[in-house]
């Protein structure tokens, strides 16, 4: 499972990666790649889960992960992966055709190929149908007992990580603080909140000297708001001292 799993989303990684890391953020595609993860893996566990692989001799071409509804007798395609250099027989394709067979030979009805009109959808017989979305939230809108989903926290994790890596220690500081909320005894938060709460100790004089120019041009709104994130980047640093600088 495991390997399998892995062919997958690196198959997924090089497809989708960077094209999606240029049009919205940087640390998107890994963290998506975090959530298919711990996704799968829950559904492989609660037997869920139908993942062929298709094989050219000893090298994987492509992956398919397929949903197993058996209450309403349904696969549902969720995500596919495939050798870009592989073009004919196409293995997104030749798995279709397998996942297919196999749900008729254990009695499933409804081959989701979910949202799109690609023209190989029509390929197999599909037929359109109208798709809503549902929204479910809490009354408050805010996570039931205000905290995260402890299955969550691997993802908020490597989404923190990457705030890091992308400069924003703020935002990197926030995901830390919500997942030791939910897991105080979470040793990679923890750790990770050190070493930010070091990295801003450490941009504090520029801050202000940065927040002391502006006061000099007589930006007082910038220099205020300067002062501002200082203070909330070092909680240990008076009000004094920062009026001192």
């Amino acid at each position: 499972m495991e390997r399998d799993l892995q062919i997958l989303l690196q198959f997924w990684e090089n497809q989708w990666g960077a094209k999606l890391a240029a049009r919205y953020h940087p640390g998107l595609p890994q963290a998506m790649i975090n959530n298919f993860r711990n996704m799968l893996r829950c559904a492989f566990e609660d037997d869920a889960l139908y993942l062929p692989l298709l094989w050219q001799g000893d090298n994987p071409i492509g992956v398919q992960a397929t949903l197993i509804d058996r209450k309403n007798r349904s696969l549902i395609g969720m995500l596919n992966g495939r050798d870009l250099s592989i073009r004919k027989p196409a293995p997104g394709f030749a798995l279709h055709l397998y996942s297919i067979r196999w749900a008729i030979e254990n009695g499933f009805a409804v081959y989701d190929l979910q949202t799109g009109d690609f023209a190989y959808k029509y390929d197999f017989g599909g037929l359109e149908r109208k798709v809503e979305c549902l929204v479910v939230s809490t009354a408050t809108r805010r996570n039931l007992r205000d905290s995260l989903e402890r299955r969550s926290l691997p993802v908020v994790l490597a989404r923190a990580k990457a705030l890091r890596q992308a400069g924003d220690l703020d935002g990197a500081v926030r995901a830390c603080r919500q997942i030791l909320s939910a897991d105080r005894s979470h040793s990679g938060a923890r750790q990770l909140l050190e070493q930010l709460d070091a990295a801003r100790r450490a941009l504090l004089p520029q801050t202000l000297s940065v927040a002391a120019r502006l006061h000099q041009a007589g930006n007082l709104a910038e220099a205020e708001k300067s002062i501002a994130r200082s203070w909330t980047s070092s909680p240990g640093t008076s009000t004094s001292a920062i009026c001192s600088a």
